[in-house]
């Protein structure tokens, strides 16, 4: 069977986050596609020399204008 996936020239990463505030969940209403409309966690795309904290951080910045502090708890 053959395959109709495209494959970037270089890998992508993914990332994104999950914001639980008072037991509420931070999700956001995408604006584009895939699954434009559809609910999902805040997220985008890893830039190279990026540590994931850092990805995430900038990714929330640009969608909340806000800044985040990271716990592993």
């Amino acid at each position: 069977m053959a395959s109709s996936r495209e494959y970037p020239e270089r890998p992508v990463v993914g990332i994104g986050g999950v914001i639980i505030d008072q037991g509420r969940t931070l999700l956001i209403r995408r604006g584009s596609e895939p699954l434009l409309g559809e609910w999902s966690i805040p997220g985008g795309t890893l830039e190279l020399g990026e540590s994931l904290e850092e990805g995430v951080a900038r990714e929330y910045g640009k969608k909340r204008e806000s800044r985040f502090e990271f716990s592993t708890d």
